[in-house]
């Protein structure tokens, strides 16, 4: 990693490998060779409700501290009861500067027409081939949903941009404004015929 252009490098692991390559780091020393360079890893952590996860989750974190970077990606869909929120894991990685990133959930009735779409093309198809309008993969209204959800997701890297990309590598991009609530219609007054 230290001696290629590249300035990121992703490791995406089976989560039951990650013993593995918890045991490789710690052998290898790589988190503190690299930190002499200047790099330094950011690790997804995804909470769920399973306890054997949340343990494990808990040994990456005694393991790294704070020589790594943390992200936690939330995912609403599948998490329907949350061991992490308001925990003394959470706290101690908030400490840690760790960031934080809400999945958003599509529609049962979207996901399906994906499958459906990536079967009828005879394979995987991106995030932004079913958000095309007019692409012919998904109807008109779940690519809006699915343009939805990029817009979602884009404004949370965004946020954690610094913990993803060197800090020279970070794009100055002007804060995009929440989207504003909905405002009530007016009442217009009604008229009374009678009972």
């Amino acid at each position: 990693m230290s001696r290629s252009d590249a300035p990121v490098h992703v490791i995406d692991c089976r989560a039951q490998a990650d013993g593995l390559i918890v045991q490789a780091l710690e052998s290898l020393q790589l988190l503190e060779s690299l930190a002499t360079q200047g790099i330094r890893f950011t690790f997804f952590l995804f909470p769920s409700e399973d306890t054997e996860s949340m343990n494990n989750l808990l040994e990456l974190f005694y393991f790294a501290g704070d020589r790594v970077d943390y992200v936690i990606v939330h995912n609403p869909a599948k998490v329907r009861t949350n061991l992490f929120k308001k925990s003394n894991i959470e706290a101690e990685l908030k400490k840690f500067g760790a960031k934080e990133l809400t999945l958003p959930v599509v529609t049962s009735i979207t996901l399906l027409a994906i499958k459906r779409a990536e079967a009828k093309a005879g394979r995987k198809l991106s995030f932004a081939e079913v958000a095309t309008p007019g692409a012919a993969h998904l109807e008109l209204m779940l690519a809006g949903e699915m343009q939805w959800a990029m817009q979602q997701m884009f404004r949370q890297y965004d946020a954690v941009a610094d913990l993803l990309v060197p800090e020279q590598q970070v794009p100055e991009v002007e804060s995009q404004p929440e989207p504003a609530a909905k405002q009530a219609r007016p009442k217009h007054p009604m008229l009374n015929l009678g009972e």
